[in-house]
């Protein structure tokens, strides 16, 4: 809290006081699919799409706040007898200020 405003997104609230902005969140994950010629998933690819999906956000005011990548090896699928291939996992997570 402050007794002025310290930037974009700040509110003054009832006490007179100013307060940090609030935020609304948002997370998206891409999957790298395997690409022809090659054993594995496409790493690069889905890091790519991450890449675009995340600049047309920002065009929109978000920003990121992290990001991870995960190896998902052989699993049991939900469906009693199939199997998930190994696959890598993008995840972006992020965040703009609230439209009050």
């Amino acid at each position: 809290m402050s007794d002025t405003s310290l930037g974009p997104g700040w509110w003054p609230a009832s006490d007179g006081k100013w307060y940090p902005p609030r935020w609304e969140y948002q997370w998206f994950s891409t999957v790298a699919n395997p690409r022809a010629g090659f054993r594995g998933p496409d790493l690069n690819a889905a890091l790519q799409e991450a890449v675009e999906k995340a600049a047309n956000l920002g065009s929109q005011g978000w920003e990121m706040v992290n990001f991870t990548t995960q190896w998902v090896g052989d699993e049991t699928g939900a469906v009693k007898g199939t199997k998930t291939l190994p696959h890598w996992v993008v995840v972006c997570f992020m965040k703009r200020p609230r439209v009050s």
